[in-house]
């Protein structure tokens, strides 16, 4: 699948069939399959097993600070696995998330944390010394809050989200202004979810790129569905993704079955085969 590089956000029409949500659907894969790989990157595996263990300690860590419904959690963090983790605890915790690329400016940053009145931000070591002072709290994922994160029980915390309340986040580029946040719930998440599985026959035995900017709504698109359906999700490192020949390599060693890719890098890769 070629994607086009317009926006997908509520892109899909709501229904009243109640549906489970993602977080539910990940739980079921990681019981059924816990050692189906889940998320893949150049220098981490992370199963369906692992990925429901981690991101249930970070939930309640996350609980534990105040995280709740309608709060949003900034996440500015690498592109990796972990970013997917944490987007998921911030789910898990009944909380939103809201997504931040790590090379974002920091008077950018520092805009859109007050914007959005984000308790707390959740980021990479030494990463947090970058960050304007705000009233949100810091957590560094991988510093030294994470021990305390490996304490937390992994115990599914079963909050449920209603549909109308918000799911994630995100920011437009703010090239005519100043950058505008877009909200979604969770009924526009799962819409999406349940669109994208049914049109593209997504299994279990697909093997998914994400290769977009975290900060771009297409990652949704890359991410939710796929793992929603018990998929693998492959993450290109920033080398691969910029380049029509690597990224075409990249494709074919991983044994990609669906991909999204930018119309501007998708005309060059196509022109590469």
């Amino acid at each position: 699948m070629v994607g086009i590089e317009t926006s997908i956000l509520g892109a899909v029409a709501e229904t009243s069939r109640p549906r489970q949500s993602l977080c539910g659907r990940i739980a079921v894969h990681a019981a059924v399959a816990p050692d189906r790989p889940a998320l893949i990157d150049s220098s981490a595996r992370l199963t369906y097993a692992q990925l429901e263990h981690e991101s249930n300690q970070l939930a309640a860590h996350l609980l534990e600070m105040g995280a709740g419904p309608e709060c949003c959690i900034g996440l500015l963090l690498e592109r990796s696995p972990q970013f997917v983790v944490a987007a998921l605890a911030a789910l898990k915790a009944g909380a939103a998330y809201l997504p931040m690329d790590s090379a974002t400016p920091e008077d950018r940053v520092a805009f859109i944390l007050r914007d959005a009145e984000v308790p707390i931000v959740l980021t990479h070591r030494g990463k947090a010394q970058d960050l304007a002072a705000g009233p949100w709290r810091v957590l560094e994922f991988d510093g030294p809050d994470a021990a305390e994160i490996a304490t937390r029980a992994a115990t599914p915390l079963h909050i449920e989200p209603a549909p109308d309340s918000l799911a994630y986040v995100i920011y437009t580029s703010g090239s005519t202004g100043e950058p505008k946040g877009v909200e979604i719930t969770h009924a526009n998440l799962s819409n999406l979810i349940e669109w994208h599985v049914a049109t593209f026959g997504v299994t279990p035995s697909d093997r998914a790129s994400q290769v977009t900017g975290l900060g771009f709504d297409a990652a949704v698109w890359e991410l939710w569905p796929h793992l929603a359906a018990g998929s693998s999700v492959h993450m290109a490192d920033d080398i691969t993704r910029h380049s029509p020949l690597a990224l075409r390599e990249w494709l074919l060693a991983e044994r990609i079955t669906i991909s999204f890719v930018p119309t501007v890098l998708a005309e060059q890769l196509l022109q590469a085969t």
